[in-house]
This record gives structure tokens, sequence and C-alpha cells, in this order.
């Protein structure tokens, strides 16, 4: 299946695409600017799978610090963030995305007495491994004294 036959699904069916969200927003911004101006699309607000880059050298090769610094050197002067601005696509109204911080819950007692029950659990299985181990040293010891 290609895009237009995927975000046909989405639209007329309940369906759901995932794709990498750089390419998704990208598609879905010439989308909404081209064909469907009323916004039919959006990317969700939750990143569930963040993906690195690497970059396959030979063992002690003498390009792998050259890269690193270069690397190091493009994140830290803002040239990506440049380069997005003037080559990337145009945020409008359909391709906004707002982040939502994870709500805090309070912790209750309920919440983490597992915890204690867990804790009281191997608390008293040392104390009766303690007392066997005595029991046993003390029978040893006796045995072997008389």
């Amino acid at each position: 299946m290609n895009w237009e036959q995927n975000l046909q699904l989405v639209k007329t069916r309940k369906f759901a695409f995932l794709a990498e969200k750089t390419y998704a927003e990208a598609v879905i911004a010439k989308r909404s600017e081209a064909e469907f101006p009323e916004c039919n699309y959006a990317v969700a607000d939750e990143q569930f799978y963040k993906v690195g880059f690497g970059f396959p050298l030979q063992k002690h090769s003498g390009y792998n610090q050259i890269l690193s610094a270069g690397i190091l050197n493009i994140l830290g002067s803002g040239l990506i963030e440049k380069w997005k601005q003037r080559y990337w696509f145009r945020p409008d109204n359909c391709t906004v995305v707002t982040y939502r911080k994870p709500e805090a819950k309070n912790v209750s007692i309920n919440d983490v007495q597992g915890v204690f029950y867990i804790l009281l659990l191997g608390f008293f299985s040392a104390s009766l491994c303690l007392v066997v181990e005595r029991w046993f040293s003390r029978r040893l010891h006796y045995s072997n004294s008389g």
C-alpha cells in the first residue's frame, strides 16, 4: 500500500497509520495545504518509539573521534535547528503538535503496600533461616563435643 491508500483508509474507516514522525508530519503538511484544507489528519501527541542513528565503523578507526566531534559540533551549534527552520515545512493549524507533560499522581499507601509486604516476607524468611542455621550449628557443636 502507498501513502494515498493508507491516508484514505484513515479518513474513511476507523484506521490508524503508524509511520516515522518526521515523514508523517511532512506528508500531513503537504496534504493539508494542497488537498485537504479542512485538517483531516494529525500526528499523535505522544511518541512511543524514538530512534537514534548509528554509523558503523571499523574497530579502532580514526574516523570515530572525527565523526563524534563533528556530530557534537553540529548539535551544539544549533545547525540542525537552523536547517529545520529553513528547509522544513511551515507548521500551520493542521500540523502544530502540542506535547503534554504527564500529570503527576499522588502516591498513597495503597500504591506502595505491596513493597512493604515483600520486605516483610524477606525479613521473616531471613529470620527463619537464621534460627534454623543457629539450631543446626548448636546441634552440630554439641554432637562433636559429646
